[in-house]
């Protein structure tokens, strides 16, 4: 009783262990690993996350060198690849690099298409109204504009 074990508990450790060996090595692990694999490994090729294969790869590699169990070692795979490394994480709300210059560019050409829709043709000038109107017409209608005031001032002046 020097390690504070009894016989009973040292028993019971020894089957649950012998327990676990057996549910480690069962068919059924091993097809729900798989299938975990296969999931997680077609994640990582429509994100176009190669990296995390290759995390992947390696950490299942090294696994199957030390238990060759390969529920173990797609599990370990899987654990390193998507805990450790991070490949698994959800980023809500982070817009990288690449998306980041796709809307400044298409605000870009938003905005270079308005600038050309307000820009006035060759020949023409905006109005006070802000239309655009030919230089001939701009001119007539600031004559016009002219003569109305004159008349107003003369108008005034008779009264």
């Amino acid at each position: 009783m020097a390690f504070g074990f009894t016989f009973n508990q040292f028993f019971l450790f020894h089957y649950n262990i012998m327990k676990l060996e057996k549910i480690l090595k069962s068919k059924g692990l091993y097809y729900v690993a798989l299938v975990l694999m296969v999931v997680n490994v077609l994640g990582y090729v429509s994100m176009g996350s190669i990296e995390c294969i290759v995390v992947f790869a390696i950490s299942y590699y090294l696994s199957n060198s030390y238990t060759k169990n390969q529920s173990v070692d797609i599990l370990v795979g899987l654990f390193v690849a998507n805990v450790v490394f991070g490949c698994g994480r959800v980023k809500e709300g982070y817009e990288g690099l690449e998306n980041k210059v796709k809307k400044a560019a298409s605000e870009a050409a938003t905005e270079e298409k308005k600038e050309k829709k307000k820009a006035c043709q060759p020949g023409q000038h905006r109005n006070a109204e802000g239309k655009c109107v030919a230089k001939a017409k701009l001119a007539s209608h600031a004559k016009s504009l002219l003569n109305k005031a004159a008349d107003m001032l003369h108008e005034k002046k008779k009264v």
